[in-house]
């Protein structure tokens, strides 16, 4: 497990196959913006992880991600980091940022564009 209390209210256990997060929910879900970092001991496993995360969101230091997500797409990516990793020598962390706080960031320096969640319509 990842979190041993989870206090929030949309906290679903990532790890629980059983919840279907591979099925699309209807209406619109909430985002939420997830600083994730980590420390992989071994290149290839590094390599494969940042890839993955490459997928989800944009690279903001060389083993720090910025991603916007909605939560069952959360517990995807969580999925998918768990299974790239040895639990036993690397770490993944991740981070909540909640709206109020996003809203006082402050960049310095040379920084990337941040990710938006964007809504599409197709007609």
């Amino acid at each position: 497990m990842l979190w041993n209390e989870p206090d929030d209210e949309y906290w679903e256990d990532p790890w629980d196959e059983a919840l279907g997060f591979d099925i699309p929910l209807r209406g619109k879900q909430p985002v939420s913006r997830y600083i994730v970092c980590y420390d992989i001991i071994h290149d290839r496993r590094r390599a494969r992880v940042a890839e993955c995360l490459e997928g989800w969101g944009v690279r903001v230091q060389k083993s720090v991600f910025e991603v916007v997500l909605e939560k069952q797409h959360l517990a995807v990516m969580i999925r998918q980091l768990g299974r790239l990793m040895d639990a036993k020598h690397d770490s993944v962390n991740i981070y909540p940022v909640c709206a109020s706080c996003d809203s006082r960031r402050v960049d310095l320096g040379a920084t990337v564009e941040k990710p938006v969640h964007q809504t599409y319509l197709i007609l």
